[in-house]
């Protein structure tokens, strides 16, 4: 049984014992626990999680002989179904994932299949809009959501079919990219405010000098990259206050088990060559937004050309170059699939929503600052970012990075890789771990070990009274 239904069930049945206690049974008071009875029948039999024969056995017979029982054993009766409750059902935290572009499922499938090696989880992945439906224009991401989650194979809930009312969970994970202030819009529905008590929110930022733009209440911290948000909600439980920090982003995991040799990933064919002289870039770009953060099309359009002019007299100055181009998804919509159709044949276009290949055969990084380029920074690798104003770069982390102001400089940086690759590596440093955190492979496990703490602190009355069994499976979740 999901946590939210147990909890509620195990609290209505210690009311109606109480009630049975102090007042006289009436035919009102009757109808009251019968109502109860049913609700946890009906949700047992809804219920996908095993449940105990014997709890099920006894609603049986007590919405058949309620009516014929006397108070007092009608009383023993709700407390036998109470201890079965507590001593035999299975508990599950149910969380509602979602999900709202490409780029976001990788890691977030990290926490998703750490998540599914416990059995006290029942994880759920919704897929929806980068801009709900109905509210804002689509950004045309969805569709390359719903193309990958299809071909490999993840099971879904499309969010038109999400029926929030009808199997509430008890915790709601979601990440939006500079769009803190946009929820799904169920979670934008007031009538859910005083049911969703708990929802967590994945920054995907790059500093902790972004995470201040979005929202001045935040103070500033080593390892900002996760905040768990919540409204004012109070039904249940306190609220769970405004932010826990914890260390690390599951992007740098992933990058932790590239560059540590405990991840394979197989080489695309046409990546393949003499490996002594190819050097290969992978060479990122990303859109131009309005203020608005919709895309600018034009703008956008323009600077795909103007990248692809410069790769078009790198690969005429140097025989010995790949480019694995790797635009960022909103790079890939119709407005723009024509400027692709002439690329150099020294150019492969990577199209694939997992950056793991070009993350681990590359050499060599090109492009803006985005999540790329931080998955990419713990290789040492020669990276160079250009494209960016000043005002975007005004942090401590990007003293120690190369940039480009001008295009004879990205020229200068590729003829220096090809020539003296060793002098242009870029060492990890402490600041570097301050920005991004510890790059250690555990982020994932230190986000679960959040939620579990969070959610354990929270509850910690209701489960340790209830359920001693659960609560040491929580602990045992807790050590990554």
């Amino acid at each position: 049984m999901h946590y939210r239904f147990y909890k509620i069930f195990i609290q209505d049945l210690k009311a109606a014992g109480d009630m049975l206690r102090r007042v006289p049974l009436t035919p009102t008071r009757q109808l009251w626990i019968k109502g109860i009875l049913e609700d946890m029948t009906q949700k047992i039999l809804e219920d996908v999680i095993e449940h105990s024969n014997e709890i099920y056995n006894e609603l049986k017979f007590l919405l058949a002989n309620a009516p014929k029982l006397s108070a007092e054993s009608l009383y023993e009766h709700i407390q036998k179904l109470i201890v079965l409750l507590q001593q035999k059902e299975i508990i599950r935290i149910r969380l509602d994932v979602f999900l709202a572009r490409p780029v976001s499922v990788t890691y977030f499938l990290r926490i998703y299949s750490e998540l599914r090696e416990f059995t006290q989880f029942d994880v759920r992945l919704i897929a929806l809009d980068y801009h709900p439906t109905g509210i804002y224009q689509s950004s045309g991401q969805y569709d390359q959501l719903i193309d990958f989650l299809g071909r490999i194979n993840v099971e879904y809930i499309p969010y038109s079919e999400y029926r929030i009312f009808d199997s509430l969970p008890d915790m709601i994970f979601y990440s939006f990219h500079g769009h803190s202030y946009i929820k799904p819009l169920h979670l934008q529905h007031t009538t859910l405010h005083p049911i969703i008590n708990r929802i967590m929110f994945l920054e995907y930022t790059l500093t902790p000098a972004d995470i201040l733009i979005y929202d001045s209440s935040y103070s500033l911290s080593p390892f900002t990259w996760l905040q768990f948000r919540t409204s004012e909600f109070s039904y249940n439980s306190v609220s769970w206050g405004p932010q826990d920090v914890v260390t690390g982003h599951p992007l740098l995991d992933i990058s932790h088990d590239i560059y540590s040799g405990k991840l394979n990933v197989a080489q695309p064919v046409e990546w393949r060559g003499n490996e002594e002289q190819i050097t290969r870039f992978v060479w990122n770009i990303t859109p131009n937004l309005h203020a608005d953060t919709m895309i600018n099309v034009h703008g956008t359009r323009e600077k795909i050309k103007e990248n692809l002019r410069l790769i078009n007299r790198i690969c005429v100055q140097h025989s010995s170059v790949l480019i694995i181009l790797r635009p960022h998804p909103l790079c890939y919509l119709n407005d723009f699939q024509d400027l692709y159709n002439n690329l150099h044949n020294q150019v492969v276009l990577d199209r694939n929503p997992n950056a793991l290949p070009a993350l681990t055969y590359a050499d060599a990084y090109i492009g803006d600052h985005g999540s790329l380029y931080m998955q990419f920074l713990p290789s040492e690798r020669p990276a160079l970012i250009f494209n960016v104003s000043p005002h975007e770069c005004n942090f401590v982390f990007w003293t120690q990075t190369r940039m480009a102001s001008s295009s004879q400089s990205i020229f200068s940086f590729v003829e220096q890789v090809v020539t003296d690759y060793d002098s242009m590596k870029r060492q990890v440093t402490e600041i570097d771990k301050y920005c991004i955190g510890p790059m250690d492979g555990k982020s994932s496990q230190r986000i679960i070990a959040a939620m579990l703490n969070k959610f354990y602190k929270e509850e910690n009355l209701v489960i340790q009274k209830n359920s001693p069994l659960f609560t040491d499976a929580l602990l045992e979740m807790e050590r990554p």
